[in-house]
């Protein structure tokens, strides 16, 4: 068996808390069955609560060992850009950006429905192999053991559907429609903050410095007084089926412009 060792902080983070959730029910299941008298059940999921743990601390450490890695890497290619910098004292700080946000989305919804699709098929491919081979090997069970199989290898592809569903959903609320840069604020839609009331601002770079990353879209977060907004400005990774606006480098590049002249902290996320 293969590890998924990939070497990227964001994956193994994930892997490390869903080891962990993993481990935690299994040591509740077990838990329960101890209280109600059946010892041996309550033991014997121990055992793959125990290898759940012992992959979460696994992916924990390595979480831990690509974090700083990737934050090095992310301070090097910081300096690097500054040394590359052009100076921008005579540069125009007004821009505006429309984005395209009803076709942005159109195009994410479509993008959902595919991958829906797709997991469809993939249980009742499923299902047909399944049935297949038991069909072989003890003969037709029934309507009922055929209806039973069936619907376990849809509900195989449910989870998928709603992570799909949240990364879409997620998208469509979150991606603006005017970006617009002024001398000492900015406007997003109809949200106007001053450039006095921004803490820092993270943009994602046009292309990760690392292919493993998992972040699927590109971002722009603003941390302003204590709060944090969040918007999603399209997929990272140019597709027929992935959401894509073509001035992404051009909003990059003033926004940079923007925060350097208006002394707003500004980082480039590289990794993600």
């Amino acid at each position: 068996m293969k590890l998924p060792f990939i070497p990227h902080k964001r994956i193994n983070k994930i892997l490390c808390l869903v080891l962990f959730a993993m481990a935690l029910a299994f040591l509740l299941i077990g838990g329960v069955y101890a209280l109600l008298g059946d010892a041996d059940m309550g033991i014997l999921l121990c055992v793959p609560a125990a290898i759940s743990g012992c992959f979460a601390l696994l992916y924990a450490v390595l979480w831990a060992v690509y974090g700083k890695k990737e934050q090095t890497r992310q301070k090097k290619i910081e300096r690097a850009a500054q040394l590359l910098a052009e100076p921008s004292g005579n540069r125009v700080t007004y821009h505006e950006f429309v984005l395209p946000r009803p076709q942005l989305i159109c195009t994410a919804k479509r993008r959902f429905k595919k991958i829906s699709l797709a997991l469809l098929v993939s249980g009742a491919v499923v299902f047909v192999i399944l049935y297949g081979v038991l069909f072989l090997v003890n003969g037709f069970g029934g309507a009922r053991h055929l209806l039973i199989t069936f619907v376990f290898c849809v509900l195989m592809a449910i989870p998928g559907i709603l992570v799909q569903y949240a990364i879409f959903r997620k998208y469509a609320r979150k991606v603006p429609e005017r970006i617009l840069l002024f001398p000492g604020k900015l406007i997003l839609d109809e949200q106007q903050i001053s450039a006095k009331e921004i803490d820092h601002i993270l943009i994602s770079s046009f292309l990760p410095a690392t292919k493993d990353t998992s972040l699927l879209y590109r971002k722009l977060i603003l941390h302003t007084n204590g709060t944090v907004q969040e918007y999603t400005i399209d997929y990272r990774y140019v597709s027929e089926d992935a959401p894509h606006w073509s001035g992404y480098g051009e909003l990059l590049v003033a926004l940079q412009s923007w925060a350097e002249q208006n002394r707003v902290k500004l980082t480039v996320d590289y990794m993600n």
